[in-house]
């Protein structure tokens, strides 16, 4: 299932690690809150936590606050300094 998650709504380098795709329409489905409490479960459950994220993605999962070092995406980095 949360292979499936991945190819669905995350992109990126495999060896970097991943971030969420931009889609409006799966934003709107609520399909990334629904991955977020499908990986919730998982991890409570004793069963893997994903782990195809980049750092930075996890951690402001994780904390809820953005962090501004560990972009491989100059574009993404330059949007979320930005708003910090």
């Amino acid at each position: 299932m949360v292979a499936g998650i991945e190819s669905r709504l995350f992109e990126g380098d495999c060896e970097k690690g991943e971030v969420p795709k931009y889609s409006l329409n799966d934003l709107d489905n609520e399909l990334f809150r629904v991955a977020g409490e499908i990986f919730s479960v998982s991890i409570a459950q004793g069963g893997p936590a994903p782990r195809f994220l980049q750092e930075w993605c996890y951690n402001y999962l994780v904390t809820g606050k953005p962090h501004t070092d560990g972009f491989y995406d100059k574009k993404l980095s330059q949007l979320i300094k930005g708003g910090c």
